[in-house]
């Protein structure tokens, strides 16, 4: 089934009995694990969450047979990321259609497409699968701004776009950091992204970025953001930040006056704006050839070089970046 029909069943408060959700989407997992839940008017404290160290066939498959003592509905949550032997499964899903008191959710974290396992979980037997693949990234922002939205938080979209670049697109990353800006009580602002979800201490990412490209930067700034960042993510953010400058001034030398919601889909602060206007300007077609260039030979050595050491070999390229 796809996503957005298990969704119009989930509005409708359709169950059944037996579900079986997996794909490269650990986020998307856990999250309609959750909404799940929540559609068979089930407190998550009275589900029991069985991983792959635990997993016990005869003992769950016994717990199954049988209604539970204290609650209206046994609900299993089954968490894997190896598979277990399909006989297992197809009984399990069996058990689950005999005894209506029994619920069972197997979450398969997997990429491989789990044909077999489909076919247990068929209408017929009052079962349903669900294959999720990792959200793009306009899918992203609009989970993360729901999960904005739930818990509460005051934000700026912006934010919440630069939040999920700064973690490079890793929606289970932004979202964990989503919880923790609740603790901010205060509106999420990209300078509080900056600033908070990153111990960055006095340096911030942004002012970083720009103090590198209007030459302003101090050997020790270098030192410390490459002490508190890892190699690869910094280097990412470097190349990110460059992509950008170039599409600002290919967007002016095409168009002219730059729309920063043509070139990004969203309007950032005018401050941070009008910087990076100011100094794509000042760089040629040139000059963005060798700096893509340079990094991109960086980024080959980091990840083909398993054991040098990562921190001192990006530190000393960043301090002779060709700018």
């Amino acid at each position: 089934m796809y996503v957005n029909q298990f969704d119009n069943q989930l509005k409708s408060a359709k169950t059944y009995n037996s579900y079986l959700f997996y794909g490269s989407s650990d986020y998307l997992i856990d999250l309609y694990i959750n909404r799940t839940i929540l559609s068979n008017n089930i407190e998550k404290k009275d589900t029991t969450t069985i991983y792959f160290d635990q997993y016990n066939f005869k003992d769950i498959s016994t717990n199954l047979k049988q209604n539970s003592l204290f609650l209206d509905k046994n609900f299993y949550i089954i968490k894997i990321s190896k598979k277990i032997d399909s006989k297992e499964v197809k009984e399990l899903v069996q058990i689950c259609q005999t005894n209506k008191n029994s619920t069972m959710i197997l979450a398969v974290y997997t990429k491989e497409k789990l044909q077999t396992y489909e076919r247990y979980f068929t209408t017929k037997v009052d079962g349903v699968f669900v294959r999720f693949f990792q959200p793009d990234f306009n899918q992203a922002i609009r989970l993360l701004k729901t999960q904005a939205d739930n818990l509460k938080l005051d934000y700026h979209d912006d934010a919440i776009v630069q939040l999920h670049k700064l973690h490079d697109e890793n929606i289970s990353l932004s979202a964990n950091d989503l919880t923790k800006l609740q603790l901010c009580q205060t509106t999420i602002t990209t300078d509080i992204v900056y600033k908070t979800c990153f111990g960055l201490g006095h340096i911030d990412l942004q002012d970083f970025l720009f103090d590198m490209f209007e030459k302003k930067l101090k050997n020790h700034e270098i030192d410390k953001i490459v002490e508190d960042l890892d190699a690869i993510f910094l280097l990412s953010s470097i190349s990110r930040f460059v992509h950008e400058l170039f599409m600002i001034n290919s967007y002016t030398r095409a168009y002219g006056e730059p729309d920063p919601k043509v070139i990004f889909g969203f309007i950032p602060p005018p401050k941070i704006w009008n910087k990076k206007v100011i100094i794509s300007t000042k760089i040629s077609i040139k000059k963005f050839y060798e700096l893509m260039n340079y990094l991109s030979k960086i980024e080959l050595r980091l990840k083909r070089d398993r054991f040098m050491d990562k921190s001192g070999f990006l530190k000393s390229k960043l301090m002779t970046i060709p700018l």
